[in-house]
């Protein structure tokens, strides 16, 4: 783990340029990608019988498919950047094996199939819109965002990228709460969460501060 804001990136690196070590058991049932979508009438969000089933849920509402929040009827937030990206996967999605811009998918591509690219290795390579977006910075937002963090430091808890001799709680320390959140960094379109992650044989400290400029991260 070289640093925070690779981390939260979810190790998106240039394929060409790592060895991959350590991501060999990361497949799509560990890397949940959140997903914002919109409830129709035959979603089974809305289903009782359906396991995917939302309580409270209504049709024409937004919703996170990882975390299950529903947003209501609209969503406040500012689109910051928009990429178009391809993730590349084993066969049958057991793997994940990197981020491709369109013209690195294209040169790796020797199957074209219209929504099934293949690499030369039969690897799936998935096509994806990513957007950068800004929230309303509130209470709601910093507990989403504080949902986002845990699920995701979970995952490398489990798979050992974090001490798992500890129970979580202790392994992954996260506070994004109106301590480090004042009127004036959030007067400055800016919010800031501090997080300690108990690694095997260290403990790390970043603090981690979302802005108008980006994603920066400081060794606390």
């Amino acid at each position: 783990m070289e640093n925070a804001k690779d981390t939260l990136k979810a190790a998106a690196f240039n394929i060409e340029e790592d060895d991959l070590k350590g991501f060999e058991q990361i497949n799509s049932n560990t890397m949940s990608v959140p997903f914002i979508r919109i409830i129709q009438k035959g979603s089974p969000q809305i289903n009782r019988e359906k396991p995917e089933f939302i309580q409270g849920a209504q049709a024409g509402e937004w919703f996170n498919t990882v975390t299950k929040d529903v947003y209501g009827d609209a969503i406040r937030l500012i689109v910051l950047n928009y990429d178009h990206i391809y993730i590349e996967w084993r066969p049958d999605r057991e793997g994940f094996v990197g981020y491709h811009t369109v013209e690195n998918a294209e040169r790796l591509a020797v199957d074209k199939t219209f929504g099934k690219w293949k690499t030369k290795d039969g690897n799936l390579l998935q096509e994806n819109y990513d957007w950068l977006i800004f929230a309303i910075h509130n209470a709601e937002t910093r507990q989403r965002a504080l949902q986002s963090l845990r699920m995701y430091f979970r995952g490398e808890h489990r798979n050992g990228g974090l001490d798992n001799d500890v129970v979580f709680e202790k392994a992954a320390v996260i506070k994004l709460d109106r301590e480090f959140n004042p009127d004036d960094i959030k007067a400055a379109g800016e919010m800031v969460c501090h997080i300690a992650l108990k690694l095997p044989d260290t403990v790390e400290r970043f603090v981690i501060q979302i802005s108008k400029q980006g994603i920066f991260e400081s060794v606390g």
